[in-house]
């Protein structure tokens, strides 16, 4: 009997071990972030002399070039204004590839008889009334072109326009400004990284490239 009540204990104490047991945590191993792989082409530049422009270039062979013309804005060209006289050329270089657009303002400026500190003035303001903006700047670039120009380069962190530059002579009558815009909205910076890249040393060369006339 004694023996009995010794088997019965025993697998009643193992039951209860039994009941007790928890199996132990499943850890699910996370998989890497997956992005979609980019192939872009070589970079190759072409010479462009529009008809009537005031500058050449070297552009992307991969963008489509469009002009759009302005007259000359009468304020700022009234004889009896001391404020330069200026005239306006725009244009755009297209990448339907990424659908992103460089935009350009091209500002003559004519200072007879205007002080070299006007000059500066009317040039910087015009440069910071286009890039008054919110976004971090991410990098800045200036210098000298092998032409003898003055540039700024900024980078933003902001992916529908995320890059801004202009150009100067130093004599103050051309004046060149430039960004790149994103026409796809939603897309993030992560996606939009390799392109931006792409089209970062696209504007590098651009810049030094170009010749006012």
């Amino acid at each position: 009997m004694a023996y009995t009540n010794i088997l019965f204990i025993s697998f009643l104490w193992l039951a209860c071990l039994g009941c007790f047991h928890t199996e132990p945590p499943v850890r699910i191993k996370r998989l890497p972030k997956l992005f979609t792989r980019v192939d872009l082409p070589e970079a190759a530049y072409t010479n462009t002399k529009e008809k009537g422009a005031p500058l050449t270039y070297e552009a992307s062979e991969y963008a489509e070039l469009t002009t759009k013309t302005h007259p000359a804005l009468d304020s700022c060209c009234d004889s009896t204004n001391l404020l330069p006289c200026c005239k306006d050329y725009w244009f755009d270089l297209y990448y339907p590839s990424f659908d992103a657009t460089l935009n350009f303002t091209y500002k003559s400026l004519h200072f007879d008889g205007v002080s070299d500190h006007i000059k500066s003035d009317f040039i910087m303001s015009s440069f910071v009334n286009t890039n008054n903006r919110r976004a971090q700047v991410e990098e800045q670039q200036q210098g000298s072109t092998p032409q003898g120009y003055y540039y700024e380069h900024y980078s933003y962190a902001e992916a529908g326009e995320p890059e801004m530059f202009f150009i100067a002579d130093t004599l103050g009558q051309h004046c060149l400004l430039g960004s790149l815009i994103f026409n796809s909205a939603g897309q993030s910076s992560d996606s939009l990284s390799p392109y931006i890249s792409f089209i970062q040393k696209d504007i590098e060369h651009f810049i030094s490239s170009v010749t006012f006339h």
